[in-house]
């Protein structure tokens, strides 16, 4: 039985990209589909009217009419509903404030673990300071791991140096010595209570990007390099790498790239269920059409971190001998240094840690939700890549894709099965440009002795 993972609904117009795990199943999208024509393209929820009538049922349903309730368990799934809601449309008033706070002060009293989950998630997109007092005091209390890991995650963002003690003495007492514990949720959590070896420090010590691109434990398949800034608020870039090594480019000589948003509405890191895209490995088994409508029509790039899909399935291994998942098979996949860089085992960990559903996909949701943002006309999702879709408000029309600009090109490529690579590059706060990363391709390719075709022996080919 195939499992159709990438869509969720959640009540009348709402919708979540649930993700249904199979650990055991083949892909859900195996395969190719085929590429719409710009031209006829169009989604019916990106006119005006109907981003007006959503943006008044979010407020008047969503919003008001949950939240002038109070919480009871009852009413917790309307509370849920707003929690999703507000994160959405960046409502950070005294109304979700508050309606947050009820929910930490009952947390055990009478709220169940998703209502938690969903405040906790909230709260770490919207205030990111303001429920300071409220997580210290619960911190201890909790012994749900995740929960406990996005209430730490919460602290250490604010005080770093003042609160890794006190949240390392409550992780042992719940779930023993830090050391020796292999949970995915809390060995990721483990290496940001260490100031020297956290994401953000590992950055100084990153191996050569030029030695990730030009990996040669990737050739045979095409890979797609999503880049990054520490900072997922910063938009990142795109780039395809043939079977072959070499890089795609377009037409005129330069190297093919799309801005990249992989960033997302709670900003929560990798291992945690709607946090931020992981770093490291997916392995890409095609192409697919969602029926989220968030997502759209346009087709996304089918992606896989470890344990979503059998490991035969994953590492496209079709020998007949069963494989088992493994970090020393998974680090294999990437070159000297790199395979023994933390950050890239975020992927690994995050589906051990049963995320899924992670995809590259562009997007009809409304931009002026976050028009105040860093990353603004990109918009983020529950953890997916996402490239930049602008649609006719007055026709749903679509004006401009990156996404079928990515779908093009990674046909142009090879298709097929393939890679796609999420890193970390450094900790600038400006958006990634090609002038950042083109010298890395340039020294990846030589090493692998590849020399770019010109412009002139493209057209020469073309007119054989």
């Amino acid at each position: 039985m195939v499992i159709q993972k990438r869509l969720g609904i959640f009540g009348g117009a709402f919708f979540l990209a649930l993700a249904l795990t199979a650990p055991a199943q083949e892909p859900a999208f195996l395969g190719q589909v085929p590429i719409p024509d710009p031209a006829v393209h169009t989604a019916e929820r990106t006119k005006k009217e109907a981003r007006e009538a959503f943006k008044k049922e979010m407020e008047t349903e969503a919003l008001a009419g949950a939240l002038a309730q109070p919480l009871t368990p009852e009413t917790e799934a309307l509370y849920r509903k707003a929690f999703w809601a507000a994160l959405h449309t960046r409502d950070r008033s005294e109304r979700v404030k508050n309606a947050l706070g009820q929910v930490l002060a009952n947390y055990h009293a009478q709220t169940d673990d998703e209502t938690r989950r969903k405040a906790l998630e909230a709260i770490y997109g919207l205030f990111p300071t303001e429920f300071q007092a409220e997580i210290t005091a619960l911190l201890p209390t909790i012994t749900d791991k995740k929960q406990f890991a996005m209430a730490a995650y919460y602290l250490l963002r604010i005080d770093p140096d003042g609160t890794r003690r006190t949240i390392r003495e409550a992780a042992s007492e719940h779930f023993g010595q830090l050391n020796l514990t292999d949970d995915p949720i809390i060995v990721a959590l483990r290496r940001e209570l260490r100031p020297r070896m956290n994401m953000q420090a590992s950055l100084e010590k990153r191996p050569p990007l030029e030695d990730l691109l030009g990996a040669r434990e990737l050739l045979g398949r095409t890979v797609l390099f999503s880049l990054h800034r520490h900072n997922r608020i910063i938009p990142g870039i795109a780039l395809i790498r043939k079977a072959d090594g070499s890089f795609l480019r377009r037409e005129d000589g330069t190297l093919w790239h799309i801005p990249h948003l992989a960033q997302s509405a709670s900003g929560l890191p990798g291992t945690i269920t709607n946090g931020y895209s992981p770093q490291g490995l997916y392995s890409i088994t095609g192409t697919g059409v969602s029926e989220n409508q968030f997502i759209g029509p346009t087709p996304f790039i089918d992606a896989y971190m470890p344990f979503e899909i059998h490991a035969n399935a994953w590492f496209d291994d079709d020998s007949g001998t069963t494989i088992t998942m493994t970090q020393t098979a998974y680090s294999a996949l990437l070159p000297q240094g790199w395979n023994r860089y933390f950050p890239m085992t975020e992927a690994f960990l995050a589906g051990k840690a049963g995320r899924s559903g992670i995809i590259a996909h562009g997007t009809t949701t409304n931009p002026e939700f976050y028009k105040d943002e860093p990353f603004y006309p990109l918009v983020p999702s529950l953890g997916c890549i996402k490239s930049l879709e602008v649609w006719d408000p007055q026709t749903g029309k679509l004006k401009k894709s990156d996404q079928i600009d990515l779908l093009r090109s990674w046909n142009d490529a090879g298709a097929g099965r393939g890679w796609l690579v999420l890193a970390e590059i450094d900790t600038k706060e400006t958006p990634i440009q090609l002038a950042d990363i083109h010298e890395a391709v340039v020294m990846a390719e030589n090493a692998l002795g590849i020399v770019p075709e010109t412009p002139t022996e493209k057209a020469a080919e073309g007119g054989n």
